[in-house]
């Protein structure tokens, strides 16, 4: 019998329990790679900047549990100024919850 993901609430980066990894990861590749994410533009950051965000690169992810529903986030900064800009989430079931 497999290792129950005990993950209840959120978690971000190698925060993420490794059985929860184990159990989840490929669930939440298959989401990523077959799913539509659901977009979070982020806008606190400051306008004067002027930066432009020419380009967005993987800045961290986090796993969110809720029973068997899982929501596996990428969150994504601005290459030049460092800014976060926006996070796409993907929702997925567990049968390991």
């Amino acid at each position: 019998m497999s290792e129950r993901c005990p993950l209840t609430g959120l978690a971000f980066d190698d925060d993420i329990p490794e059985v929860c990894r184990v159990q989840c990861e490929p669930l939440w590749r298959e989401a990523v790679r077959t799913g539509e994410p659901e977009i979070d533009e982020f806008e606190n950051y400051d306008e004067d900047l002027r930066c432009g965000h020419p380009a967005a690169e993987f800045f961290g992810d986090s796993l969110q549990g809720e029973g068997a529903a899982r929501f596996y986030s990428i969150n994504h900064v601005c290459t030049s100024c460092r800014t976060e800009l926006d996070s796409e989430t993907y929702t997925f079931t567990c049968p390991h919850a």
